[in-house]
């Protein structure tokens, strides 16, 4: 007749976003309060295991979602929340490209569940933006291209991110006697199936550079 109920919470369920946009593999994601992230490129390879506890953070989503892409901006990401009461969206913009930067207050707020967490593709990005990216926890650390043809040891090398074209001739071994150095060709599958063909000169002592040393991607030929 008079029952004495004790209710102890066990555990919280996992919420539940969806990460769109520059990340390698956008969609809608689970997060409990303990996760395991792999930062891997869309291809699975490659993979960087993180390791997160505590409430989820935005930086936790897009760890979970593989990392954020080449063409990300980090200067604009969104935080897209959604008042279940009065159905109101309300946007709250990020900048990490400050953080990593000069070091200033790393904002990592809390998501919650039905929360979307966009990120933009950048309008113009340089090598620097590249190089910082590649070398933040927010991407995959490395990627592999494969070097066929007049190297010394040709077939799949591993790279770090965004590294230059003539890495990826360095970790083959070098070009071979026989190689043309005014026609090195560069293969790129594109998500909608189409290749892209370029072609440069060997130019071992450039710096990276779009036009004659470009940054690679996972998967180049």
């Amino acid at each position: 007749r008079n029952p004495i109920v004790y209710l102890d919470l066990l555990e919280t369920r996992p919420i539940r976003v969806n990460v769109i946009g520059e990340v390698q593999r956008p969609g809608s994601y689970s997060l409990g309060l303990e996760e395991l992230s792999e930062l891997a490129n869309s291809d699975g390879g490659e993979a960087t295991v993180v390791n997160s506890k505590g409430w989820p953070t935005l930086v936790d989503a897009i760890q979970k979602a593989n990392g954020i892409t080449s063409s990300g901006d980090l200067r604009n990401i969104n935080l897209i929340r959604y008042d279940k009461g009065t159905n109101n969206k309300t946007i709250f913009k990020i900048n990490y490209w400050e953080s990593l930067k000069t070091g200033k207050n790393f904002k990592n707020p809390f998501i919650y569940d039905g929360d979307v967490i966009a990120i933009t593709k950048a309008k113009e990005i340089d090598e620097t933006d590249l190089l910082l990216i590649s070398s933040s926890n927010l991407s995959p650390a490395s990627i592999t291209v494969n070097v066929v043809g007049e190297v010394e040891r040709p077939g799949p090398q591993n790279l770090q991110s965004n590294s230059p074209l003539t890495n990826a001739l360095f970790s083959a071994g070098g070009l071979s006697r026989r190689a043309n150095k005014s026609n090195i060709k560069l293969y790129r599958l594109n998500k909608n199936g189409s290749i892209n063909t370029s072609s440069y000169r060997y130019r071992p002592n450039s710096s990276l550079d779009e036009t004659s040393n470009p940054p690679l991607r996972d998967g180049d030929i």
